[in-house]
């Protein structure tokens, strides 16, 4: 996904993300490894993550690449046919 993307910041995720996941192998191979040390590596790579979910999806709707958060609004003859559906 990230690699067909418009966008830069699902590279972004995937990466700091590889390198979370990286950190899981290096406690697999290395289980001597204290666990504060462990939690610290999760938790510092998990808040660019976020960030750059955040920023890129900001700057995407800026940008007019994603649509607006707000869904169009439903005509009633929209809603007539589910709920005819429904039935």
């Amino acid at each position: 996904m990230a690699l067909r993307s418009r966008s830069y910041w699902p590279l972004w995720m995937a990466a700091f993300h590889l390198i979370s996941v990286t950190t899981h192998a290096a406690t697999i191979a290395q289980p001597a490894l204290k666990p504060i040390i462990y939690f610290a590596l999760q938790s510092f790579w998990s808040l660019p993550l976020l960030l750059a979910m955040v920023a890129g999806i900001m700057l995407d709707r800026r940008a007019g690449i994603l649509p607006p958060s707000r869904p169009e609004p439903i005509d009633e003859r929209t809603q007539v046919k589910d709920r005819l559906r429904a039935d």
